[in-house]
């Protein structure tokens, strides 16, 4: 009888949680030198492709998607094309989560970003 306790207390297992990274060394999002955008850059020994995802203020995807294996280790997005306002961009593997959020304003004479 303790047998089958045990047995269904593994079987009932809880769905998958995503623990939020404050820091990784397998994924950084970091802004693009030259250009309003950022880069996506991958550790090479990853087992899993990581899930891109880049919404709005309003939740609006404006990207989401598979980073390929064709695409190697970085990949960039331009993102001087929209407007002014906050963009939250994240990355999903094995279980983790990096989240970092652009804010595009116009200044005086022309736009510019932070990421936080």
């Amino acid at each position: 009888m303790f047998l089958l306790l045990g047995t269904g207390a593994f079987a009932n297992v809880p769905g998958r949680k995503i623990i939020p990274a404050t820091f990784s060394t397998e994924v950084a999002i970091k802004g693009l030198g030259s250009g309003i955008g950022v880069n996506i850059s991958v550790a090479e020994n990853l087992t899993t492709r990581p899930f891109v995802t880049i919404v709005d203020d309003r939740n609006n995807i404006i990207y989401n998607g598979l980073l390929s294996s064709e695409e190697g280790t970085n990949k960039s997005f331009n993102l001087s094309d929209l407007e002014s306002g906050d963009y939250a961009v994240s990355v999903v593997w094995n279980n983790h989560e990096v989240k970092k959020v652009v804010h595009i304003y116009q200044d005086e004479t022309q736009k510019k970003y932070v990421i936080n």
